[in-house]
């Protein structure tokens, strides 16, 4: 799907659009240049920008969703891409969607292509299991010395059972995109995989 198609497909702006991740945001960002086993899975935010990539369009894919050993911990999860818009407004596109309830339902995988300089964030709605509301965060993909869309391969990671954010020290790509987190064995969270490559 272009940014164009998504962008007339979107509704609504989301009611809450932040600049940035606050203190109390639970999901985490990482990225690996690569997709081999043992490569370091480190925050997006540092970690090192790879050789500068001359796409102006790339493919976005959505390879699915991992529950924690034991079972989910999200009880819902909503993931917009937010298309920035020649005036200044941004509308969002529904990328992955799943839902417990009595019916579960989940996009299986999702795959769109982006102008690189039109997504530069997701906007992520979702709850934890048996919580009494849902809780918007927003997740930023650019960064001031990387302003556009940075190619890679990325995990998502939503909140520890316990409520805690994912400490990502010692994280490794598996070697296998659809699942690119390597151990531990009693993760302990959710987690999305996402791959950004040139279209």
């Amino acid at each position: 799907m272009s940014a164009g198609a998504a962008a007339g497909i979107a509704a609504v702006p989301l009611a809450r659009a932040a600049s940035g991740p606050l203190r109390d945001d639970l999901f985490v960002l990482l990225r690996a240049d690569e997709a081999f086993a043992g490569a370091p899975l480190m925050l997006h935010a540092l970690a090192p920008c790879p050789a500068d990539c001359s796409a102006s369009a790339l493919h976005v894919s959505i390879d699915g969703l991992h529950f924690a050993a034991g079972g989910p911990v999200l009880d819902d999860l909503a993931v917009h891409a937010m298309f920035d818009l020649p005036d200044g407004s941004s509308v969002p596109f529904v990328a992955w969607r799943y839902s417990a309830g009595p019916v579960p339902s989940r996009t299986d995988r999702a795959h769109f292509v982006v102008d690189r300089a039109t997504v530069r964030r997701l906007e992520l709605e979702y709850r934890v299991t048996e919580s009494a509301g849902a809780r918007h965060e927003t997740c930023t993909l650019t960064r001031v010395d990387a302003p556009l869309l940075t190619p890679g391969h990325y995990v998502l990671a939503g909140p520890r059972r316990n409520g805690a954010r994912v400490d990502p020290r010692g994280l490794a790509h598996s070697g296998d995109f659809a699942a690119p987190l390597a151990g531990p064995v009693a993760r302990d969270f959710d987690y999305l995989a996402l791959r950004i490559e040139p279209a």
